[in-house]
């Protein structure tokens, strides 16, 4: 057995590999999970129910940590998760399917079916303090823009962002206006599942590095196009980030198609 009790540091975004994780360990060694019922990730998501059923508390209890996660598990032991597990150990797992779902009380009625959705990701606010460069220039989503322009014209596009001071954002609001594409902005005054829904069913993502965008990259429809910035990648990986390093390599494992620009 699996036990999850606490999210650990982080925001919604990192929380998300909690869960990822600990269904994916228990599909891979057939360990059934237990999440504690005050995580509020559980208001948003619904889960293999299969995988949680009775389990024996007279068992030793061994720590699953970011330094243990790719260890083996055994039926002799119980184990407590403990975060934060981040996307370092993502592609251990990739090939398990995910073994959660966003709630379909927060579907959208939004999105076009007839159209080429775009979703278009910006983060501000706390990204300034935590890397300068986390936050993406004008010119790789318009380049973004462009390129999916070309190759679909009868796309409908929506923005989300958490700061509407965002340079990158005007921008890309005015090159829509002057070319007159048909757009809309995330729901900014209801609650964030909405927009992290949203995303997940568009058909492409222009994404930010932010875990928001990625995990609603990851869930969801499963053929999307996914655009990720060359400057951001090639920065991580001077920094030898293992998530960044993985994903330029094996990105093409996890999205329909995977565009660096």
């Amino acid at each position: 057995m699996i036990f999850l009790f606490n999210n650990g540091p982080g925001r919604f975004g990192n929380h998300i590999y909690n869960l990822f994780y600990i269904s994916a360990l228990s599909k891979k060694y057939k360990q059934n999970f237990w999440i504690s019922n005050s995580n509020y990730l559980l208001n948003y998501f619904d889960f293999n129910k299969a995988n949680q059923n009775n389990y024996s508390l007279f068992k030793c209890l061994k720590i699953i940590n970011q330094k243990t996660i790719t260890k083996p598990l055994s039926d002799n032991f119980n184990y407590f998760f403990k975060p934060p597990v981040l996307g370092n150990n993502l592609f251990d797992f990739i090939d398990i399917e995910i073994g959660f779902r966003i709630k379909s009380n927060f579907n959208s009625s939004r999105l076009n079916k007839q159209k080429n959705n775009v979703a278009i990701h910006f983060r501000g606010t706390d990204f300034s303090e935590w890397d300068k460069n986390s936050i993406l220039n004008s010119k790789y989503y318009i380049d973004s823009l462009t390129d999916i322009i070309k190759k679909n014209k009868d796309s409908y596009f929506i923005l989300y962002t958490d700061d509407l001071s965002l340079k990158s954002f005007n921008d890309v609001k005015k090159f829509l206006e002057n070319n007159m594409f048909d757009f809309s902005l995330g729901r900014l005054t209801d609650h964030f599942m909405f927009d992290f829904a949203e995303i997940s069913e568009c058909n492409s993502i222009i994404s930010s590095p932010s875990t928001f965008c990625i995990w609603a990259s990851l869930l969801g429809q499963k053929n999307k196009v996914i655009y990720h910035s060359k400057k951001w990648i090639d920065y991580r990986i001077r920094n030898n980030d293992t998530f960044w390093i993985s994903l330029k390599s094996k990105g093409h494992k996890i999205y329909d198609e995977f565009i660096v620009i």
